[in-house]
């Protein structure tokens, strides 16, 4: 069998873009044979629109010797890392072919397996669309990155600003606190001058004074102490502690103090008689006057006691001269005006009669 060494002539027929065959692109143009082989013109460039991304190439050989036997093997620069082998396949097909510019080869061999050097070719160049561009990517990373630098500083401006009003907050409220407590410290003063001038009022006092809540005494001063006959304040707790058992109308010492001091405080202040008892028994009418006030915050009872003993005399002495005969001491015309006065306002009240004997 003969051997041939020349290797046949290949071709690229055609281009079929997305599988449309009104796409269909021929680059081969024969424009002469020349010493009968084939001279042909093929376009370098095929320039595609953006989103065609289906290639299909067909390639042949005009070689008519032993047709059957000839072996192709094709590729894609810029997206084959290698040769693809076809065999005798005379069609290539790629999808999805990004943006770009690439260049289709394919060689051809004849039946004794010689390859022919000088390759077809055909350069594609895939148009991306705008959104695939390096300037579309740039502004998009420029717009990015300015977007990023204005929300930054929007950012750090409201953080300034929120800040700034933090700050002002604070420094309003220092201010406030530093008022309240010079507010506060006059307060305090104002009543420590008060307790003060109470206190000076309440240990010079010639009356028995005493402070007191709703349970009894809390302290008393040194009148009070010798009122009364005691050493300490301890001794006397309650008012109870220095009166009879009994007041005049009868009722107890104890349950007629805590009506008076509940009315003391409901009131304010409470003004009355009473009947107080001496350590040693001794039994004597006081003057007794109740003053609700507040120390330290604390509702409280300023009491005072005087000894109305010598007024009491007197006020009997005087009732005793207005009523009685001064050189006999025997009960006068007044006295007898005076009780018949009442009996006739009795007698009218409860509609009964009275009679007036005379003796002789």
């Amino acid at each position: 069998l003969p051997h041939h060494d020349s290797a046949p002539l290949v071709i690229v027929q055609s281009l079929a873009v997305d599988d449309d065959p009104a796409t269909r692109i021929s680059p081969m143009n024969v424009e002469k044979t020349t010493a009968g082989r084939l001279s042909i013109n093929q376009p370098t460039e095929v320039h595609l629109p953006p989103g065609k991304g289906n290639l299909e190439f067909q390639f042949t050989t005009p070689s008519f010797i032993a047709p059957q036997k000839l072996q192709f093997r094709y590729q894609l620069q810029g997206f084959d890392k290698d040769w693809v082998d076809a065999g005798t396949r005379r069609i290539a097909y790629y999808t999805n072919i990004a943006p770009g510019t690439y260049r289709f080869k394919v060689a051809a061999s004849n039946e004794d397996g010689v390859w022919n050097t000088t390759n077809a070719s055909v350069g594609i160049y895939l148009a991306p669309y705008f959104y695939q561009t390096f300037w579309f990517y740039a502004v998009c990373v420029l717009t990015f990155g300015a977007a990023i630098t204005t929300l930054h500083r929007v950012r750090v401006s409201g953080l300034n600003k929120r800040e700034k009003v933090l700050a002002r907050r604070i420094d309003e409220r220092t201010a406030d606190l530093q008022r309240e407590i010079v507010e506060h410290k006059r307060s305090e003063e104002m009543l420590q001058n008060s307790e003060n001038k109470y206190r000076v009022l309440f240990e010079d006092s010639a009356d028995a004074t005493w402070l007191m809540d709703e349970r009894g005494f809390l302290n008393c001063n040194s009148a009070a102490l010798q009122m009364f006959g005691y050493s300490s304040g301890t001794q006397m707790l309650h008012p109870a502690d220095i009166s009879p058992s009994h007041q005049p109308d009868g009722t107890t010492s104890r349950a007629a103090a805590d009506q008076r001091i509940v009315a003391a405080f409901l009131n304010g202040k409470e003004r009355f008689e009473w009947m107080h008892q001496r350590k040693n028994g001794n039994v004597f009418p006081a003057d007794v006057c109740l003053t609700a006030l507040t120390l330290s915050g604390r509702r409280m009872l300023l009491a005072t006691a005087r000894d109305i003993t010598d007024r009491k005399v007197a006020e009997k002495r005087i009732q005793s001269l207005a009523y009685s005969d001064a050189l006999t001491g025997l009960p006068n015309r007044r006295l007898l005006q005076d009780r018949l006065t009442q009996a006739l306002a009795s007698a009218r009240r409860q509609k009964d009669r009275v009679a007036l004997l005379f003796f002789d």
